[in-house]
């Protein structure tokens, strides 16, 4: 099933250049994926009535053409393939003219709320998002992210309020926001980064004192999240 919704870009949705940022992105590909999801009665507002929700433990994001202010955006996602706890979604954006910006690709699990532990994805949670597509947009699944070891420098951070979403711990996004404020200056004001690979390993909680680290593998930007010694999450950006 290929779930379909338009949008405009708006002054919040670009940078500095007046282009479409990468947070914005990110934010429209989780947006039409909790649409998808309300569709089905699987959304936020059934959350609580259904005592689970679907959470991510990857994003991958692949920018073809930076779009900006004032265009108007087609943005399409199918979920492709479920197995034992997790899901594939997959999406497309493209321009006014029908040619195609950007694609993306995420990997979900279902949580209960009571336990905070995934639950096996059976045909309860299933079946309502079937047929599913086999159309991948990338040739290759997402890689495994981990811990390069070897860092240039490190930031630290206490999470804070506005961090935290409906689902009581750090909004996905936000750990985009922290790896670009680990970024060397010459880094980040250099490259657009169009292409951003996140891996969620561990969720960080309202007041925890995280550590972000940075180091660069070959052409890529590697910013390690931690708590301690537990790798919470990494971001990729080249």
């Amino acid at each position: 099933m290929v779930f379909e919704h338009k949008y405009r870009v708006e002054i919040e949705d670009v940078d500095k250049d007046n282009l479409l940022s990468n947070r914005a992105l990110l934010g429209i590909l989780e947006d039409i994926a909790c649409f998808h999801a309300a569709s089905l009665g699987q959304g936020p507002l059934e959350v609580t009535k259904n005592g689970f929700a679907w959470l991510l433990l990857n994003w991958r994001l692949k920018v073809i053409k930076r779009s900006t202010y004032g265009d108007v955006l087609t943005v399409k996602t199918w979920p492709r393939q479920f197995d034992r706890v997790s899901s594939y979604r997959d999406f497309e954006i493209s321009d006014e003219n029908g040619q195609t910006v950007a694609i993306g690709s995420s990997k979900w699990f279902v949580m209960n709320l009571s336990s905070r532990r995934p639950i096996r994805l059976t045909e309860e949670y299933t079946n309502p998002y079937c047929p599913i597509s086999d159309v991948s947009v990338f040739e290759e699944e997402m890689p495994k992210l981990n811990e390069t070891g070897e860092y240039e420098y490190k930031t630290e951070y206490t999470v804070g309020r506005r961090d935290i979403d409906s689902n009581k711990h750090m909004h996905n996004i936000n750990y985009l926001d922290l790896a670009y404020e680990v970024l060397p200056e010459e880094v980040y004001e250099n490259n657009e980064f169009n292409n951003v690979e996140i891996e969620y390993k561990k969720e960080v909680m309202y007041k925890d004192k995280i550590e972000c680290y940075y180091s660069k593998n070959e052409e890529k930007h590697v910013v390690t999240i931690k708590t301690g010694d537990k790798v919470n999450a990494i971001v990729v950006l080249s």
